[in-house]
Protein backbone atom coordinates (compact mmCIF):
# COMPACT_ATOMS: atom_id res chain seq x y z
CA UNK A 1 0.00 0.00 0.00
CA UNK A 2 1.22 2.95 -1.05
CA UNK A 3 2.15 5.86 1.48
CA UNK A 4 0.18 8.42 1.78
CA UNK A 5 2.00 11.75 1.70
CA UNK A 6 1.17 15.29 3.71
CA UNK A 7 -0.27 16.55 0.77
CA UNK A 8 -3.17 13.94 0.65
CA UNK A 9 -3.64 14.45 3.90
CA UNK A 10 -3.80 18.04 3.94
CA UNK A 11 -5.98 17.62 1.08
CA UNK A 12 -8.75 16.14 3.29
CA UNK A 13 -8.32 18.74 5.93
CA UNK A 14 -8.67 21.46 4.28
CA UNK A 15 -12.08 20.61 2.51
CA UNK A 16 -10.37 19.01 -0.30
CA UNK A 17 -13.48 18.99 -3.43
CA UNK A 18 -11.75 17.73 -6.70
CA UNK A 19 -10.45 19.71 -9.73
CA UNK A 20 -12.09 22.57 -10.27
CA UNK A 21 -12.45 23.77 -14.17
CA UNK A 22 -11.33 27.44 -13.12
CA UNK A 23 -11.11 29.07 -10.21
CA UNK A 24 -10.72 33.06 -9.54
CA UNK A 25 -10.65 35.09 -6.37
CA UNK A 26 -10.68 38.81 -6.47
CA UNK A 27 -9.55 41.51 -4.45
CA UNK A 28 -12.37 41.06 -1.70
CA UNK A 29 -11.91 37.19 -1.10
CA UNK A 30 -14.74 36.65 -3.09
CA UNK A 31 -14.17 32.75 -4.57
CA UNK A 32 -15.48 32.01 -7.98
CA UNK A 33 -15.52 28.57 -9.30
CA UNK A 34 -16.41 27.47 -12.88
CA UNK A 35 -17.69 24.03 -13.79
CA UNK A 36 -16.97 23.46 -17.91
CA UNK A 37 -19.68 21.28 -20.10
CA UNK A 38 -18.95 21.07 -23.97
CA UNK A 39 -21.58 17.97 -24.24
CA UNK A 40 -24.97 17.02 -22.55
CA UNK A 41 -23.09 13.68 -22.14
CA UNK A 42 -20.50 15.42 -20.03
CA UNK A 43 -22.74 17.34 -18.34
CA UNK A 44 -24.25 13.95 -17.06
CA UNK A 45 -21.48 11.98 -16.18
CA UNK A 46 -21.44 10.83 -12.13
CA UNK A 47 -18.36 12.28 -12.19
CA UNK A 48 -17.97 15.30 -9.33
CA UNK A 49 -19.05 18.73 -10.31
CA UNK A 50 -16.99 20.92 -7.92
CA UNK A 51 -19.22 23.47 -6.56
CA UNK A 52 -16.38 24.62 -3.77
CA UNK A 53 -16.59 28.95 -4.49
CA UNK A 54 -18.70 31.54 -3.06
CA UNK A 55 -20.41 31.84 -6.33
CA UNK A 56 -20.53 28.65 -8.55
CA UNK A 57 -20.99 28.56 -12.48
CA UNK A 58 -21.76 25.84 -14.63
CA UNK A 59 -20.48 27.20 -18.06
CA UNK A 60 -22.04 25.54 -21.49
CA UNK A 61 -22.30 26.17 -25.00
CA UNK A 62 -24.93 28.28 -25.97
CA UNK A 63 -26.51 25.28 -28.43
CA UNK A 64 -26.71 23.55 -25.16
CA UNK A 65 -28.38 25.74 -23.24
CA UNK A 66 -30.86 25.93 -26.31
CA UNK A 67 -31.48 22.49 -26.49
CA UNK A 68 -31.73 20.90 -22.92
CA UNK A 69 -32.35 24.00 -20.92
CA UNK A 70 -35.51 21.90 -19.41
CA UNK A 71 -33.23 19.36 -18.58
CA UNK A 72 -29.89 21.31 -17.33
CA UNK A 73 -31.63 23.72 -14.60
CA UNK A 74 -33.60 20.85 -13.47
CA UNK A 75 -30.40 19.12 -12.40
CA UNK A 76 -28.55 22.05 -11.15
CA UNK A 77 -28.34 22.30 -7.75
CA UNK A 78 -29.74 25.22 -5.83
CA UNK A 79 -28.03 28.50 -6.18
CA UNK A 80 -25.80 27.30 -8.84
CA UNK A 81 -25.74 30.03 -11.62
CA UNK A 82 -25.52 28.95 -15.52
CA UNK A 83 -23.30 31.16 -18.06
CA UNK A 84 -22.74 30.62 -21.69
CA UNK A 85 -21.08 32.81 -24.09
CA UNK A 86 -23.86 34.84 -24.80
CA UNK A 87 -26.08 34.72 -21.80
CA UNK A 88 -26.34 34.53 -18.11
CA UNK A 89 -29.24 31.70 -18.15
CA UNK A 90 -29.57 31.63 -14.05
CA UNK A 91 -27.37 34.05 -11.66
CA UNK A 92 -25.63 32.38 -8.56
CA UNK A 93 -26.87 32.90 -4.80
CA UNK A 94 -23.45 33.14 -2.48
CA UNK A 95 -22.72 30.22 -0.38
CA UNK A 96 -20.43 29.37 2.49
CA UNK A 97 -16.78 28.65 0.85
CA UNK A 98 -16.25 24.67 0.77
CA UNK A 99 -12.38 24.99 0.31
CA UNK A 100 -9.99 26.07 2.96
CA UNK A 101 -8.93 29.95 1.60
CA UNK A 102 -4.97 29.31 3.01
CA UNK A 103 -5.22 26.17 1.24
CA UNK A 104 -6.50 27.53 -2.55
CA UNK A 105 -4.13 30.63 -2.38
CA UNK A 106 -1.25 28.12 -1.61
CA UNK A 107 -2.92 25.62 -4.63
CA UNK A 108 -2.91 28.40 -7.07
CA UNK A 109 0.08 29.66 -6.56
CA UNK A 110 1.61 26.44 -6.79
CA UNK A 111 -0.59 26.02 -10.12
CA UNK A 112 1.41 29.43 -11.28
CA UNK A 113 4.48 28.37 -10.07
CA UNK A 114 3.98 25.54 -12.31
CA UNK A 115 3.29 27.35 -15.18
CA UNK A 116 5.79 29.82 -15.42
CA UNK A 117 8.57 26.41 -14.95
CA UNK A 118 7.20 25.03 -17.79
CA UNK A 119 7.08 28.36 -19.98
CA UNK A 120 11.11 28.93 -19.23
CA UNK A 121 11.51 24.99 -20.03
CA UNK A 122 10.10 24.96 -23.21
CA UNK A 123 12.33 28.54 -23.99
Amino acid sequence: MPRQTKLGKGRKKAGYQGRVDFISIDTQRTVRAYEIKVSIQDFRTQAMKSWVGHYNYLVTTDELADKYRDEILAALPDGIGWLTPTQTVRRPKRHALQIDETWLVWLMMRRNAMVVRDSRLQD
